[in-house]
């Protein structure tokens, strides 16, 4: 590939012309028009991916609130299940609570294992 005089390439030159004839032409009132709606069309775009955007963002809100209101429920019918069958009082239910989280954290929520448990807690400290 040649060089010019000033020692860019012929090529590129032409590309850096090309350019500035396009950036200088003037706009014509379809052009303008055109503009006008492929900025609208993209600003309609970003405010839709926007919307979907905080619609999943809400129902996983949704999703965990559910989820954590099972768990609380399960938790209480636990407690008054232990209550009511085994006589278990807050603090032994707290204790026992602890104990099946931290070493059976797969059987937690299990009435037979909170019972078992709460029997062996019972056995240790009486």
């Amino acid at each position: 590939m040649g060089t010019s005089t000033w020692g860019h390439s012929p090529r590129l030159r032409d590309q850096q012309s090309r350019r500035e004839f396009e950036q200088k032409a003037p706009e014509t009132q379809a052009d303008r028009d055109a503009a006008f709606w492929a900025q609208a069309h993209e600003r309609d775009k970003a405010r839709q991916r926007r919307v979907e955007q905080e619609e999943q963002e809400r129902y996983r809100e949704a999703e965990e609130y559910v989820r954590q209101k099972k768990a609380e429920e399960k938790r209480r019918m636990l407690e008054r299940l232990l209550a009511a069958t085994y006589g278990a009082t807050p603090e032994e239910i707290t204790r026992v609570d602890n104990l099946v989280r931290a070493y059976t954290p797969g059987d937690y929520g299990k009435f037979d294992v909170h019972a078992a448990k709460l029997l062996e807690l019972r056995a240790v400290l009486n």
